[in-house]
């Protein structure tokens, strides 16, 4: 059992930790200029495209994480099911966080890449 709370622990700290990291470089993209009025309209568009599959994706995932943390909890016992709940929940959170950067950066990074050059993006 003592080695099964390491790894509970240990997984919870990493997601926690990748949680941390993306929330950071979110901050430090959406700092950065947007660009033109278009550019930034254009990029809004993304955001809303990609707001609308993350939530019609965990939709479904919430419904199979949810059967799977029951049947783990029935079948072998409750803290393997806490773990891999606290696993799948670590792991959306990090999805979510990471498409977020990602939209954030799209115009930026082709604001960047237009006014400064191709390194200057590349940051």
């Amino acid at each position: 059992m003592q080695d099964l709370n390491t790894y509970v622990y240990v997984t919870l700290g990493a997601g926690v930790i990748a949680l941390c990291w993306a929330f950071m470089l979110t901050g430090v993209i959406k700092a950065a200029n947007e660009g033109s009025e278009r550019m930034v309209e254009i990029a809004g568009f993304i955001r809303e495209g990609a707001r609308a599959f993350i939530r019609a994706e965990y939709k479904i995932l919430i419904l199979f994480v949810g059967a799977l943390f029951l049947i783990l909890g029935f079948a072998i016992n409750w803290a393997t099911a806490v773990a891999f709940l606290t696993g799948a929940t670590c792991s959306m959170l990090a999805g979510k966080f990471g498409m977020e950067t990602a939209t954030a950066s799209n115009a930026r990074t082709a604001f960047a890449a237009q006014e400064s050059g191709l390194t200057s993006a590349l940051k």
